[in-house]
Protein backbone atom coordinates (compact mmCIF):
# COMPACT_ATOMS: atom_id res chain seq x y z
CA UNK A 1 0.00 0.00 0.00
CA UNK A 2 1.27 3.27 -1.04
CA UNK A 3 1.78 5.94 1.63
CA UNK A 4 0.58 9.50 2.28
CA UNK A 5 2.52 11.82 0.36
CA UNK A 6 4.73 13.51 2.80
CA UNK A 7 4.80 10.47 4.56
CA UNK A 8 8.23 8.52 5.89
CA UNK A 9 8.28 4.95 7.05
CA UNK A 10 11.50 4.27 6.33
CA UNK A 11 15.07 6.06 5.97
CA UNK A 12 18.05 4.95 3.36
CA UNK A 13 20.32 3.07 5.84
CA UNK A 14 23.19 2.38 3.80
CA UNK A 15 26.40 3.92 3.66
CA UNK A 16 25.50 6.15 0.90
CA UNK A 17 22.37 7.13 2.30
CA UNK A 18 24.34 7.54 6.08
CA UNK A 19 27.00 9.99 3.99
CA UNK A 20 23.99 12.19 2.38
CA UNK A 21 22.19 12.47 5.95
CA UNK A 22 25.44 13.80 7.37
CA UNK A 23 26.74 16.16 4.75
CA UNK A 24 23.13 17.12 4.68
CA UNK A 25 23.34 18.04 8.64
CA UNK A 26 26.49 19.56 8.29
CA UNK A 27 24.76 22.27 5.98
CA UNK A 28 22.01 22.93 8.50
CA UNK A 29 25.09 23.04 10.81
CA UNK A 30 26.71 25.57 8.71
CA UNK A 31 23.64 27.80 8.46
CA UNK A 32 22.89 27.53 12.19
CA UNK A 33 26.30 29.01 12.75
CA UNK A 34 25.87 31.54 10.59
CA UNK A 35 23.07 32.69 12.76
CA UNK A 36 20.10 31.87 10.50
CA UNK A 37 16.73 31.78 12.36
CA UNK A 38 14.71 28.92 13.05
CA UNK A 39 12.14 29.99 10.22
CA UNK A 40 15.33 30.35 7.83
CA UNK A 41 16.76 26.67 8.61
CA UNK A 42 13.05 25.47 8.77
CA UNK A 43 12.63 27.00 4.82
CA UNK A 44 15.91 25.85 3.35
CA UNK A 45 15.52 22.32 5.23
CA UNK A 46 12.12 22.28 3.27
CA UNK A 47 13.18 23.33 0.17
CA UNK A 48 17.06 21.83 0.25
CA UNK A 49 14.65 18.24 0.95
CA UNK A 50 12.17 19.24 -2.15
CA UNK A 51 15.15 20.20 -4.81
CA UNK A 52 17.46 17.27 -3.63
CA UNK A 53 20.17 20.00 -2.75
CA UNK A 54 21.90 20.97 0.46
CA UNK A 55 20.44 24.05 2.69
CA UNK A 56 23.97 25.59 1.89
CA UNK A 57 23.16 25.52 -2.08
CA UNK A 58 19.62 26.90 -1.83
CA UNK A 59 21.09 30.32 0.74
CA UNK A 60 24.19 30.36 -2.25
CA UNK A 61 21.13 30.70 -4.97
CA UNK A 62 19.02 32.74 -3.05
CA UNK A 63 21.98 35.29 -2.74
CA UNK A 64 23.33 34.89 -6.06
CA UNK A 65 19.60 36.11 -7.09
CA UNK A 66 19.45 39.22 -4.57
CA UNK A 67 23.32 40.52 -5.96
CA UNK A 68 21.73 39.74 -9.45
CA UNK A 69 18.79 41.93 -8.73
CA UNK A 70 20.37 44.47 -6.79
CA UNK A 71 23.27 44.84 -9.61
CA UNK A 72 20.37 44.98 -12.49
CA UNK A 73 18.72 48.16 -9.83
CA UNK A 74 22.17 49.53 -9.38
CA UNK A 75 22.55 49.42 -13.48
CA UNK A 76 18.91 51.03 -13.89
CA UNK A 77 19.34 53.67 -11.35
CA UNK A 78 22.86 54.58 -13.23
CA UNK A 79 21.14 55.04 -16.67
CA UNK A 80 18.36 57.22 -14.62
CA UNK A 81 21.50 60.15 -14.02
Amino acid sequence: MRQPFGTRTQRDLSSDGLSKRARFEASLGLLCELGLSRDALAYCRRIARKTRQLPHAVVCELVERAAEIARVKTIVNKSDV
